[in-house]
């Protein structure tokens, strides 16, 4: 029979860890694209680093919420 090895299933347990990584980050993009005023966009960072955005825009103000995070980004 078949058995399953130490090393085999810590692979196997971090290959479903990064599966649901990555299908969290695909359901917090369509959560927050859902909204009305929401756009896809890059910023660049003080420390010279490119970052995806999602831009939501209301009234007179834009928020700029990271992609990959859950706090906004701040303006300097």
């Amino acid at each position: 029979m078949f058995e399953i090895t130490a090393p085999v299933l810590i692979a196997l347990l971090i290959l479903i860890g990064i599966a649901m990584f990555f299908g969290a980050m695909a359901v917090r993009r369509i959560q927050l694209r859902r909204t009305l005023g929401t756009f896809d966009a890059s910023i660049l960072a003080p420390s010279g680093k490119w970052i995806m955005v999602i831009g939501r825009y209301g009234g007179a103000h834009v928020d700029l919420l990271r992609f990959f995070s859950v706090s906004r980004c701040r303006a300097s």
